[in-house]
C-alpha cells in the first residue's frame, strides 16, 4: 500500500535533534527505537504530494562521458546537460526507512514532457544514506538541472517486515552522504584510433552496432564525397583541364620559338659561308 502525505508527514522525523539521533538508530540497527519511522533530511512539507516526496539535487554528480570524475554543484550551480547525455545525480535527502516500507524512485511528469528520462530506483527497506539518481536528457536540446530543484518523486510503499536488514557487507553504498569513488565493474575502457587507423569496415561496424544517428553521419559524408566529385567534374575540372592546356601550348611554343631561332642561326652561318666562297672565287 502506498504512503499518502497524511502518512509521510505523521511518520517523518523531522526534529534536528530527533534527526542526530535517528541516523545513529539506522547505523546501529536499532529497529525498537526507529519503529515504522522514516527519515527524510532535509525535510520540506512544501515537497510532499498526495502519494510521493520530492526529491532535490544535491551537491554532486557524475557524467557517463567522463564517468570516474565526481563534480561539485555550487549552492545556486547548475548542471548543463547536452543531448543523449546520461549523468547520476545525488540526492539533496538523506533517506532512512524501517523494516516495513519501501521505496521507489519515479521521474517528475514535468521533466519527461521535456524529453528527459529517468532510471527508476528501488529503496530497500532498511535503507539509510543519500540516492543516486541516473538522469538521461534524450531531447535534441540542451537541458539542466540546478541545485535544489525538484527532479524526481519518491513513492513510499508499506510491506511486510523483512527479515534480512540491509548491511554494509552486502550493500557497501549505505549510509552513504556523498558520491564517493564511482566503481563500474562492466565498463571497460577503449583505447581511441587514430583517423588514419579507421576503415570502412570499421565505419559499418558502428552503424551496425549503434544505429541512428550514425546512419545518417554516414549517409552525410557519402553525401559530401558526391557533391566533391560532382564540383570537380563541372567546375574543377575543367579549369585544370583549361589550365594544363594553356601552359602546354605556352611551352610548346618556348620550344618552337627556340627552334625557329636555331633554325635561322644555322641558315644565316651557311648564307655567310656561300657569300665567303664566292667572293673568293
Amino acid at each position: 500500500m502506498w504512503l499518502c502525505d497524511a502518512d509521510i508527514e505523521r511518520l517523518a522525523i523531522r526534529e534536528p535533534v530527533q534527526v542526530k539521533d535517528a541516523m545513529d538508530w539506522w547505523k546501529s540497527q536499532e529497529w525498537e527505537k526507529i519503529g515504522e519511522r522514516i527519515l527524510i533530511d532535509p525535510f520540506d512539507a512544501s515537497n510532499v504530494h498526495p502519494v510521493s516526496y520530492e526529491l532535490t539535487v544535491g551537491g554532486e554528480w557524475v557524467s557517463l562521458r567522463d564517468p570516474y570524475t565526481v563534480r561539485q554543484i555550487a549552492p545556486a550551480g547548475v548542471i548543463a546537460i547536452p543531448p543523449h547525455e546520461t549523468i547520476l545525480v545525488l540526492t539533496e535527502e538523506y533517506i532512512a526507512l524501517p523494516k516495513t516500507i519501501g521505496g521507489i524512485v519515479v521521474p517528475r511528469a514535468r521533466k519527461l514532457f521535456e524529453g528527459s528520462a529517468l532510471a527508476a530506483t528501488r529503496v530497500e527497506p532498511t535503507w539509510h544514506g543519500k540516492l543516486v539518481v541516473g538522469f538521461t536528457n534524450q531531447s535534441q536540446y540542451t537541458t539542466s538541472l540546478g541545485r535544489g530543484e525538484r527532479f524526481c518523486n519518491l513513492i513510499l510503499l508499506r510491506t511486510g517486515e523483512v527479515r534480512r536488514p540491509l548491511s554494509k557487507l552486502s550493500t557497501p553504498h549505505l549510509g552513504r552522504t556523498t558520491m564517493g569513488k564511482p566503481e563500474y565493474p562492466s565498463l571497460r575502457p577503449q583505447q581511441l584510433r587514430t583517423p588514419d587507423q579507421v576503415s570502412a569496415n570499421d565505419i559499418r561496424e558502428m552503424v551496425q552496432r549503434f544505429g541512428a544517428p550514425f546512419d545518417v553521419v554516414v549517409g552525410g559524408l557519402e553525401e559530401t564525397k558526391k557533391e566533391v566529385l560532382r564540383a570537380i567534374e563541372k567546375d574543377i575540372g575543367p579549369r585544370m583541364v583549361d589550365t594544363a592546356v594553356t601552359q602546354a601550348v605556352k611551352k610548346a611554343f618556348k620550344t618552337q620559338q627556340l627552334m625557329f631561332g636555331i633554325l635561322l642561326a644555322e641558315f644565316g652561318i651557311l648564307v655567310a659561308g656561300l657569300l665567303t666562297f664566292l667572293l673568293r672565287r
